[in-house]
């Protein structure tokens, strides 16, 4: 609508979530659909119809229904930032430059930047080692609010040894499929394999992993790439660029990009990063930005 002059689609039927009190959408949708038994207390995602808005006037929220009012209420505040909520999440398909938000992600407004198509998060687990930035608790990271960000999507997980089955829990707990990973094997200048002992506890570890869930079905380029990277090591947390071709590749330039626990050698077009060492806020999308504004 916000993409089309304010002119609801008027050929298709549109949903809208209902957010009850008990409604987590870590769970995803209800197989019951509109026959659910349970539907005040049933913790699942349930949906109901939405007559054609224009965004502009708000003339046709007086004949919503009762109880879609009251879930938009629930969850927006009011039934006119609603529209407006739901009128942002329209993609207008182009490719931005990058974008960032220096922020303490622990403490950031998940709100302000809406929905991803893909997501890659890169979080500082507890090690042994003593690195350049704050490590979080295993419980910190499981409890940050991921499953907000996607309906239908791909993440990528980045995991140390010591948390790798607790990782694929965490995928489970915000509402993913664990599906495949991908092994980054580190290698030197000369490509030769790292072994220098600086990792591991029993073994040295000369690879790192990504695990790769999904959510829904997303349409994707499946089976284009492998599932291992060979690459030189450079800095500190600094991940192989490669990582980017293989999600860009599978998700298209058009999709909504996010990576979490970025820093400057993160930032690249077409993506928003999201990190406490970044450089202050440079967003460009429109919406993103309008977001911004409302919820900071």
């Amino acid at each position: 609508m916000e993409n089309n002059d304010g002119v609801a689609c008027k050929d298709k039927y549109h949903f809208a979530i209902v957010y009850n009190a008990y409604t987590n959408v870590a769970y995803g949708d209800c197989t019951f659909l509109s026959g659910c038994y349970n539907w005040d207390t049933c913790p699942y995602i349930h949906y109901t119809r939405v007559p054609a808005i224009n965004p502009k006037t708000f003339a046709d929220m007086i004949k919503l229904p009762k109880q879609l009012e009251q879930a938009m209420t629930y969850k927006y505040g009011n039934v006119e930032e609603a529209v407006r909520e739901i009128a942002s999440e329209v993609k207008d398909g182009r490719e931005y430059p990058a974008q960032w938000i220096n922020t303490d992600i622990m403490k950031f407004n998940f709100r302000v930047i809406g929905r991803y198509d893909v997501i890659m998060i890169d979080p500082p687990w507890s090690i042994h080692m003593k690195l350049p930035y704050q490590q979080l608790s295993d419980n910190d990271i499981g409890n940050l609010p991921i499953g907000r960000l996607q309906d239908c999507g791909i993440i990528f997980l980045w995991v140390t040894g010591r948390v790798h089955n607790k990782g694929i829990q965490f995928l489970k707990d915000w509402g993913y499929k664990y599906v495949d990973q991908i092994t980054w094997v580190k290698v030197n200048q000369i490509n030769a394999t790292i072994a220098t002992g600086r990792t591991g506890h029993w073994l040295n570890h000369c690879k790192e992993t990504c695990l790769v869930g999904i959510k829904g079905s997303p349409k994707a380029n499946f089976m284009l790439d492998k599932n291992s990277i060979v690459e030189e090591v450079r800095g500190t947390s600094q991940k192989p660029d490669a990582i980017y071709g293989i999600i860009e590749r599978m998700m298209g330039p058009a999709a909504r990009k996010l990576e979490l626990f970025g820093r400057v050698h993160n930032l690249r077009a077409g993506w928003l990063t999201i990190g406490n060492q970044l450089p202050g806020v440079n967003l460009v999308e429109p919406i993103l930005k309008r977001r911004y504004q409302r919820y900071l």
